[in-house]
């Protein structure tokens, strides 16, 4: 039989000259819910700036921090204690090398969009049609 489909395609262009630096991020104590990792990081946007993306344990930032290792404090938003933010360079990259960053940004693109996970693909669901021959 005959199967009309689409996908979505896109060139990415990247300026190869381009760096990004990249850091490990640990907290002490130790943060396990990934949203409060993201809440406590955007609470330091003074230190840190605005342009940045952030996976939960890695940091990527377009300028170098002055310190390799730098040592940031913040307030645990639930308990109200001090957390300490260590952020390690861990190398600086070509934008063309920055697998990790790109899903990061094209996962936040997508949740932008409202299109919902399932497995490791991305559906919009009020796109959705029934196939009642492989039910």
């Amino acid at each position: 039989g005959r199967f009309n489909g689409t996908c979505n395609w896109l060139r990415l262009l990247v300026d190869t000259k381009k760096t990004v630096y990249e850091y490990a991020v640990f907290f002490e104590p130790d943060i396990d819910a990934r949203n409060l990792r993201f809440q406590l990081l955007s609470n330091l946007k003074d230190q840190l700036g605005n342009t940045k993306s952030f996976d939960g344990a890695r940091l990527w930032l377009p300028e170098r921090l002055k310190d390799k290792n730098t040592d940031l404090y913040t307030t645990h938003t639930i308990t109200g204690e001090r957390v300490r933010v260590r952020v390690e360079l861990k190398h600086r990259t070509s934008m063309a090398d920055c697998v990790q960053l790109y899903n990061v940004l094209f996962m936040r693109v997508l949740r932008q969009l409202q299109m919902t996970k399932v497995g490791m693909n991305y559906y919009l669901p009020g796109e959705k049609f029934l196939v009642p021959q492989y039910k």
